[in-house]
C-alpha cells in the first residue's frame, strides 16, 4: 500500500524561488483489487509533459533518436530487444517474431583503400527469443550486377575485413569494384535470415601514395652543372594514390659526388628555389617534394634532374 504522494512537489521556474507557470499534472492510480494490497492514489506525473530542449534557452529541439551501439570504428553494431529469462535461461514471456533491421551498410574508416580495414555495420533487429546469432560475409562486384564472395559466414564479432593490397592480384581485381556485407540473423526458433547489404562506392585508391610525374630542376647549364651564386628551381612532384588532400612540403638535399646518400640542406623546407652557395661545391644538389595524405601516409621522392655544383 502507498503511504505517501509527491503532490507537494512543486517545479520552480529559472528564477530562484518562483514557481513554473506549468506545474505537472495530477495522476489517479486505481485501486488494483483487494487482494493486492494496493489502493488508489493521486500523484503528480512531473514527465508528461517534458519538453525537450536544446542548448539555447527556450528553443525546443527533436526528440532523441533510437540507441544504436557503435564499435570502436564507429560502425553500428546490432542491439536486440531485452529479454528477461528463467534459471533455465528460458524467456519468460513469448517473444514478438524475430525481425532483421534492415541491410548492413560498409564502414570504411581510413576510405575504401586497399590494404586498409572496413566493417559492417548491422542496424538494430528487433524480438526474437535468443539465443539470437548474426554471422557476416564479404562480397565485391566482379562485374557489373555479378558478385563475387570473399569470405564465408563469420560471427558478427569478426566483420571486419581488410582489402587486399594491391601488391595481391585480389587486390587489384577490386580496384573499381565495390564491397557489400551481406549477414544472416537467426535464433532458437527461427532459421537464418539473409540481409543483402548496402553496395558501397568503388575501391578506387591504392594503398600507398605514389609519385606520380616527378618534379625537374631548371637553371642550371645544359650539362647539368651550376656555380656558386646560381638560383635553382624545382618543379613539384605529382602524387597520386592515398586518400587526398596531400599536405606537401619541399626542401632541397644534397651528396657528395659519387656518394648515395642524401642529406637535408637546412633551411630550404617548403622552398621550391635555392640559390647555390661556396659549400656546395664538390656536391650533386637536387629538389625533394614530400606528401603526407589525410590518414598519415607519407611519401617523398626526388626530382629527375641531379645537378653537380663547380667552382667555374
Amino acid at each position: 500500500m502507498i503511504s505517501s504522494t509527491n503532490l507537494y512537489y512543486v517545479r520552480y521556474s529559472d528564477t530562484p524561488g518562483i514557481p513554473s507557470a506549468n506545474q505537472p499534472q495530477f495522476e489517479i492510480v486505481e485501486a488494483l483489487g483487494e487482494d493486492t494490497g494496493w489502493t488508489g492514489v493521486t500523484y503528480k506525473i512531473f514527465s508528461k509533459d517534458y519538453i525537450r530542449y536544446s542548448m539555447t534557452p527556450g528553443i525546443t529541439t527533436d526528440a532523441p533518436e533510437e540507441y544504436q551501439r557503435h564499435g570502436f570504428n564507429n560502425e553500428p553494431l546490432p542491439v536486440g530487444d531485452y529479454v528477461r529469462h528463467d534459471e533455465d535461461n528460458n524467456a519468460i514471456a513469448p517473444q514478438d517474431p524475430l525481425v532483421p533491421g534492415g541491410p548492413a551498410i560498409v564502414v570504411a574508416p581510413e576510405d575504401l583503400v586497399s590494404g586498409r580495414m572496413i566493417y559492417a555495420g548491422i542496424p538494430n533487429y528487433s524480438g526474437g527469443t535468443p539465443a539470437v546469432e548474426i554471422e557476416v560475409k564479404w562480397l565485391y562486384e566482379e562485374n557489373p550486377g555479378s558478385w563475387t564472395e570473399i569470405t564465408d559466414w563469420e560471427d558478427v564479432s569478426n566483420s571486419s575485413f581488410e582489402i587486399p593490397s594491391d601488391e595481391i592480384q585480389l587486390g587489384n581485381d577490386m580496384l573499381n569494384s565495390r564491397m557489400r556485407a551481406d549477414y544472416r540473423i537467426s535464433d532458437r526458433n527461427t532459421a537464418p535470415i539473409v540481409t543483402e547489404g548496402v553496395p558501397s562506392s568503388p575501391v578506387v585508391r591504392k594503398l600507398r601514395v605514389l609519385p606520380g610525374t616527378r618534379g625537374v630542376v631548371t637553371g642550371q647549364r645544359p650539362d647539368d652543372t651550376a656555380t656558386p651564386g646560381t638560383l635553382l628551381v624545382q618543379t613539384r612532384t605529382q602524387f597520386d594514390g592515398g586518400s587526398p588532400p596531400y599536405d606537401e612540403t619541399f626542401n632541397w638535399q644534397r651528396r657528395l659526388v659519387g656518394s648515395n646518400q642524401w642529406r637535408s640542406i637546412t633551411g630550404t623546407v617548403k622552398d621550391l628555389e635555392y640559390t647555390v652557395t661556396e659549400e656546395d661545391i664538390g656536391y650533386e644538389i637536387r629538389g625533394r617534394s614530400r606528401a603526407r595524405d589525410i590518414h598519415g601516409y607519407v611519401k617523398a621522392s626526388g626530382t629527375i634532374t641531379i645537378v653537380t655544383i663547380t667552382e667555374d
